[in-house]
This record gives C-alpha cells, structure tokens and sequence, in this order.
C-alpha cells in the first residue's frame, strides 16, 4: 500500500465534500486511487470532521446530541461545497453557478 498524507486525505475530503459525497474511509480511499491504509484514513478523517465542527463552533460533547451534530456536519459540508464552487467559478473552471462540478 502506498502511503499517503494527512494533507492528501484532507483535500480527498473535501473533495468529496464539494461534490456532495460524505467523506467516509472508502470514498477516500477509493478519491485516493485506492491508496493509503484503513487506519491512516480514519485517524485523519476524524481530524478533518473535527476541525469543521470546531471551526464552526460545534463540539461533541454527549451521545444524545450525535443526530443534531449530523446535521450541522452536512450544513458545514454544503457550505464547503458551495465555496469550493465559487472558487472554481472564479478560477474559470466552472461557467455558472448552476454547472456541477
């Protein structure tokens, strides 16, 4: 198996995020072109979700509030995907903002 960084798996998440895809340890791997290991992937998965809910002000902190902390991960994630848009419509990548990526 290849090894792969922690800044490979953070822009395969985000990738993934930008296309509407949540992250998970085979998606990436697969983004990856089926690279890194099972554990690498996680342990660097679970950074990256923690750095968005830390960065949009959200913590976990019980089990009972897992489903609402769910939700605001894939609010987070539009967000991610919406301006990971903008930045390709302003790279000229995309023509509209109605394209898909």
């Amino acid at each position: 198996m290849s090894a792969v960084t922690k800044e490979q798996i953070y822009m395969a998440a985000n990738e993934l995020a930008a296309q509407g895809v949540m992250p998970s340890n085979l998606n990436i791997r697969a983004q990856l072109g089926n690279r890194g290991s099972e554990s690498t992937i996680q342990k660097y998965l679970k950074e990256w979700k923690h750095e968005l809910l830390v960065m949009h002000g959200t913590r976990c902190t019980k089990c009972s509030d897992y489903c609402k902390q769910v939700e605001e991960l894939k609010l987070v994630l539009l967000h991610v995907r919406a301006t990971m848009k903008q930045y390709l419509i302003e790279d000229g990548k995309l023509n509209a903002p109605n394209e898909t990526m």
